[in-house]
């Protein structure tokens, strides 16, 4: 990873972390790039690889009324083609695992975050390719790779954001 990707990486990760913390509201925020399917289904392949050691095999899980559409859709397809069941709304208050996704868009970079009652995964995305002019290629705009690693927050004693 390049000295500016890896900047970018931090920076994006401390705003959130700033931006989201003893607020509601803000994690449900629909990006531009997340509401194009192709990119959603992308990231919710990825995602679902790096969540499945956070979340026994065959647990139920469920998102809000409110998440990002269509990524909570999107990964809740990957999760279950993995073998996990899907809830709905109304297993909020059962034992279905609680999962929130939080975004945000910087210079065609995605910031994704992902939510369970005891971790926070936060990855970042680059969307579509690069010509030589830096300019987006538009034949792989609606495709996006992730432009760094996974990194894991252990939460401890509160609510996940």
């Amino acid at each position: 990873m390049n000295q500016s990707a890896g900047f970018l990486f931090v920076a994006l990760v401390l705003c959130s972390c700033q931006a989201t913390s003893g607020r509601d509201g803000d994690e449900n925020r629909e990006e531009g790039a997340l509401r194009n399917p192709a990119i959603a289904a992308s990231i919710a392949s990825d995602l679902s690889g790096d969540l499945a050691p956070f979340i026994p095999q065959g647990s139920e899980i469920a998102f809000g009324a409110d998440e990002t559409q269509p990524l909570s859709y999107a990964l809740s397809e990957a999760l279950v083609r993995q073998g996990y069941r899907s809830g709905d709304n109304d297993d909020q208050g059962k034992d279905a695992i609680q999962l929130r996704i939080w975004s945000a868009e910087v210079e065609g970079d995605l910031l994704v975050r992902l939510s369970t009652p005891s971790h926070r995964l936060s990855k970042v995305y680059r969307q579509g390719g690069s010509r030589h002019d830096g300019n987006r290629d538009p034949v792989q705009s609606g495709s996006v790779l992730p432009a760094g690693p996974l990194l894991v927050e252990t939460i401890t004693g509160g609510a996940s954001s």
